[in-house]
């Protein structure tokens, strides 16, 4: 939840500086388009203090879909400040990649926990519908997607989700 936080703030401070860009007599990128150095690394290490405890759990029940679910939020998160942040596309989708492939482990140990399905969903969608040059360089890296597929999977999230209910319906 801290990691989650500092992202929240960091997307908004650079949501409002994108913003200001419109106001402002000059549209070149200045210092202060560049992630403060001093939040990546607090982020960094709440991920990797989150990850050591979510392993640790895991190394206990190394089928507990809750922990499984949970890492998987993790690398997600991961993936979104990566490429919200730190501009850093491949890197995110790499990320993102190994998160939703881990939220895919979960639902093949608990077909219930529809709310693992969400990135699932977010992932085909976003990857189904990148443009074609990018979708060219994605699918190198392995990464498939489908809008429909995304899009229905979303649905059933949004129908069955517990937690992820609400995020499902907004997207």
């Amino acid at each position: 939840m801290l990691a989650w936080t500092l992202w929240l703030e960091s997307l908004n401070k650079v949501r409002l500086h994108q913003g200001a860009i419109y106001s402002s007599q000059s549209f070149e990128a200045n210092s202060e388009d560049k992630p403060d150095p001093k939040v990546t690394q607090e982020f960094r290490d709440l991920i990797r203090r989150a990850t050591q405890i979510t392993r640790t759990s895991l190394q206990a029940g190394p089928h507990d879909p809750r922990a499984l679910y949970t890492l998987g939020e993790i690398e997600n998160l991961h993936a979104a400040y990566e490429i919200t942040i730190e501009g850093r596309f491949l890197a995110g989708l790499r990320d993102g990649s190994s998160g939703v492939d881990k939220h895919r482990e979960v639902i093949k140990l608990d077909a219930n926990l529809n709310d693992a399905e969400l990135t699932i969903g977010l992932y085909d969608y976003r990857v189904g519908n990148l443009p074609l040059a990018a979708k060219m360089i994605a699918n190198l890296t392995g990464a498939l997607g489908s809008k429909r597929r995304g899009l229905q999977t979303l649905e059933r999230v949004a129908n069955g989700g517990y937690w992820e209910r609400d995020n499902a319906r907004s997207c």
